[in-house]
């Protein structure tokens, strides 16, 4: 297995990535609630709107009785997708409090097992007409599950991160 590469400034460069990880995901948060706000405004702020939801239509079903609204609109995402994407920001902001020693280390893979148990419970009983699930069942399995993958892909994010960094200042020898 091959060693990690860790520059002398890895620690300002993990959270910059940190940081832009952040961003991002705050405006992915910001298109699924901004495209039921300015769907039905004329002109490109509607189109706009329709793009919005075009995009994320392959990662979400988007079914009406299962979706927040904003002004009569579905959010362009269920609420279980809203509650995941909102988890990952947490997730991600809550990760350097746990790991601030060792921003490369991930928890136990049973812990991504039992959020995953717990999103899976909730869709089977629906499913099987035991408990009828709730938006806010939902959105607190999907808010789970979301901050629980945050940190197993963040450690895997800043490894590729510091792989670029090594990659840029080798070829600029």
């Amino acid at each position: 297995m091959q060693s990690i590469y860790y520059p002398d400034n890895y620690r300002k460069i993990i959270i910059i990535s940190l940081l832009i990880l952040i961003l991002l995901e705050i405006l992915w948060l910001i298109a699924i609630v901004a495209a039921p706000v300015i769907v039905d405004i004329p002109g490109f702020a509607g189109k706009a709107g329709i793009i919005i939801y075009g995009f994320f239509s392959p990662l979400c079903h988007q079914s009406a009785d299962r979706c927040f609204f904003i002004d009569g609109n579905k959010f362009a995402v269920c609420s279980r997708c809203f509650g995941i994407y909102t988890g990952f920001l947490v997730g991600t902001v809550l990760y350097p409090l746990f790991y601030r020693k060792n921003f490369l280390k991930m928890p136990g893979l049973f812990l991504l097992a039992f959020a995953a148990f717990i999103l899976a419970l909730d869709v089977a009983l629906d499913w099987f007409g035991f408990f009828k699930n709730t938006f806010l069942s939902r959105s607190v399995t999907g808010g789970f599950i979301g901050i629980i993958t945050a940190f197993f892909i963040i450690p895997g994010l800043l490894i590729f991160v510091l792989e670029i960094y090594k990659y840029i200042k080798d070829y600029n020898k």
